[in-house]
């Protein structure tokens, strides 16, 4: 199965409603019938077709009378499709601010009608007729919006296969049990036994270590401050077995190690796998992670991605302070953004 970032088209209509002399609307009489106003009809220019009108319950309520203090407001389905729908409905005050703002995700099937009973108590209106209802005049602000059914997805286009040694198994095996270890790893007060060779073999800075005069050559121990034990440990589970357990999970972390280390083969299997889980809340965190450990192909992806769903992305708290610390990758989405209009 193809894996990548994925999104939907959301379609969103503003619907105002202006009703004149709305008090005389309001009163409660006993056994008069149920008075109900209609908007006219309006449309989201979704995929799919979609027709709405608004209902206004004004002087008894429901037909039990249940509500009858207050206004319902209501949305209606008159097209021809199932469709789900964010509804979110308030009113504008004599200064055009919103006032009593609800809002909801609704399923409407065909000729369904759905909304809130208790929209707005009408002796609050009465008691704020200057504010709420100036010149006895009631505006309603209504947005709907519809998402496509239809979701797009951007494949991780590289995929990075590692070729698996012929003595995977074996030197798994040889990784679990740390028989015949020669060097300890001490990371605050937890020590973790490992083989020399393979630190040598597999990472240039650790290497280096051990192939200069320096204290862990003759001591056989490696002091680290600035990684934790959980994530060193997943640095040596590659460092012999090529393969990392729940990598999803802790490849930001991962990638910063691998990156230190110099463990290249370890940082290209972490950025596909930040690729993959890629989402609004986390694109542009991982824009300046691999901005800063020099991940090409991660910055690639994830400048993508960002420039095809900006307007959900610039909405994130990361994208703010974004802006500000990083000047010159905000120029680089400018650019691809420029470039995916054209």
């Amino acid at each position: 199965m193809e894996e990548g970032y994925t999104y939907a088209k959301k379609h969103t209509i503003v619907y105002e409603w202006v009703i004149n002399k709305i008090s005389s609307r309001m009163e409660f009489i006993e056994d008069q019938p149920l008075t109900i106003l209609k908007s006219s009809v309006f449309s989201t220019r979704a995929k799919i077709i979609t027709k709405w009108c608004l209902k206004l319950y004004f002087n008894n309520g429901t037909p039990e009378n249940e509500y009858k203090d207050f206004l319902g407001l209501f949305i209606s389905n008159v097209a021809n499709d199932c469709v789900k729908v964010r509804f979110s409905i308030c009113i504008l005050d004599s200064q055009q601010e919103k006032c009593s703002v609800k809002d909801r995700d609704f399923t409407l099937n065909v000729k369904d009608t759905k909304g809130f009973n208790e929209f707005l108590e009408k002796e609050t209106l009465l008691a704020n007729k200057s504010v709420l209802i100036p010149n006895d005049t009631l505006t309603i602000l209504a947005e709907v919006t519809v998402v496509d059914d239809e979701v797009k997805l951007i494949p991780v286009e590289k995929s990075l296969i590692n070729p698996k040694s012929n003595l995977s198994r074996d030197l798994k095996v040889f990784y679990n049990s740390r028989e015949f270890s020669d060097t300890t790893i001490v990371i605050g007060d937890k020590k973790i036994k490992a083989h020399r060779l393979m630190l040598i073999m597999r990472s240039p800075v650790l290497a280096a270590m051990f192939t200069h005069e320096l204290d862990e050559k003759k001591s056989n121990q490696i002091f680290i401050t600035d990684i934790t034990a959980d994530i060193f440990e997943k640095v040596l589970e590659f460092i012999y077995t090529d393969e990392v357990s729940g990598l999803n999970a802790i490849a930001e972390d991962l990638l910063e190690a691998a990156d230190k280390y110099q463990i290249l083969s370890l940082k290209e299997m972490c950025e596909v796998s930040l690729c993959k889980t890629l989402k609004p809340e986390n694109a542009i965190r991982r824009m300046d992670l691999a901005d800063r450990h020099n991940a090409p192909f991660l910055i690639k992806y994830v400048t993508k991605c960002i420039v095809t769903d900006s307007k959900k992305i610039i909405q994130t708290e990361d994208f703010e302070k974004f802006e500000k610390s990083n000047p010159s990758l905000g120029l680089t989405l400018f650019k691809e953004k420029i470039a995916a209009d054209v």
